[in-house]
C-alpha cells in the first residue's frame, strides 16, 4: 500500500505541473483576441476622411503591463535588436517578414503580444509614434492613449497607414490630421492593393488584360 503522504505530494506536484503548463500556454504565442479587439476599434478609421479616433490600449488589454513595443518585420533580423529595444533577453522569435508586432512588457517580462500582417482581408496597417523627446523605445501604459488617423498625405511611402500618436503630443501631428483624407483617395486605398517588404501600399486595378497595374490618385 501507498503511504497517505506519498500520494498527497503527487497530487500537489501534478497540480503545480498542470498550472505552470496552462501558464506557460497562456503567455505566449500571439495574442489574437487583442487583435480582433484593435481591429473593431479601428474599422471607423477605413472610411474617416477628417479628425481622428482616440484608441486607448488599456481598455483593450485583460493583463498587467508597463510598456508597449512596436515593431516591423525585415527591420528586426533576430532577437538580438528586439531585446536591445526591451532591455533583457526574450526567445520567443523574430518578427516574421510582411508582419508588424506590439509587444507588451511587465518589468523585464513580456507578457502579451499580438503578430498581424497589415495589408490583408482584415486590414490594420498601425505605425506607432513615440513623443519628440521621449527616452528609451517603447509607449508607457500611462502614455498609451493614441489617436488614430489615416495618413492621406499625397505622394507619401506610407500612403494609407493608421498613424497611431500618443495624445499628448498630437499637436505635432496637426497638419497633418488637418489636411484629412478625399473620399476619392478613401476609396482607392480601401479597393485592391499591393504592398512591399517596406511596408509601402500601391494601390492597383485591373488593366484590361486582368493584370493588377498601380494606379495614381
Amino acid at each position: 500500500m501507498v503511504p497517505l503522504m506519498r500520494i498527497t505530494s503527487c497530487l500537489w506536484v501534478t497540480a503545480a505541473l498542470v498550472i505552470a503548463s496552462m501558464l506557460l500556454v497562456g503567455c505566449t504565442g500571439s495574442n489574437d483576441e487583442l487583435l480582433e479587439k484593435m481591429r473593431q476599434q479601428m474599422e471607423p478609421v477605413r472610411t474617416m476622411t477628417h479628425g481622428y479616433r482616440v484608441l486607448n490600449l488599456s481598455d483593450l488589454t485583460d493583463f498587467e503591463w508597463d510598456s508597449v513595443y512596436f515593431f516591423r518585420g525585415g527591420s528586426v533580423p533576430d532577437n538580438a535588436e528586439i531585446n536591445s529595444k526591451i532591455g533583457f533577453e526574450w526567445y520567443e522569435g523574430a518578427v516574421p517578414d510582411g508582419f508588424r508586432r506590439l509587444l507588451f512588457v511587465r518589468g523585464r517580462e513580456v507578457v502579451s503580444y499580438t503578430d498581424f500582417i497589415p495589408w490583408n482581408e482584415q486590414p490594420m496597417p498601425i505605425w506607432m509614434f513615440g513623443c519628440r523627446g521621449d527616452r528609451g523605445w517603447g509607449i508607457s501604459r500611462n502614455d498609451a492613449r493614441f489617436a488614430v488617423f489615416r495618413n492621406c498625405s499625397s505622394g507619401a511611402s506610407d500612403i494609407g497607414t493608421y498613424y497611431m500618436v500618443p495624445l499628448r503630443c498630437v499637436d505635432n501631428f496637426q497638419a497633418l490630421i488637418e489636411q484629412g483624407c478625399t473620399v476619392k483617395t478613401l476609396k482607392i486605398l480601401n479597393g485592391p492593393h499591393l504592398y512591399d517588404s517596406t511596408g509601402r501600399v500601391f494601390p492597383v486595378a485591373e488593366d484590361s488584360t486582368g493584370k493588377l497595374v498601380p494606379i495614381k490618385h
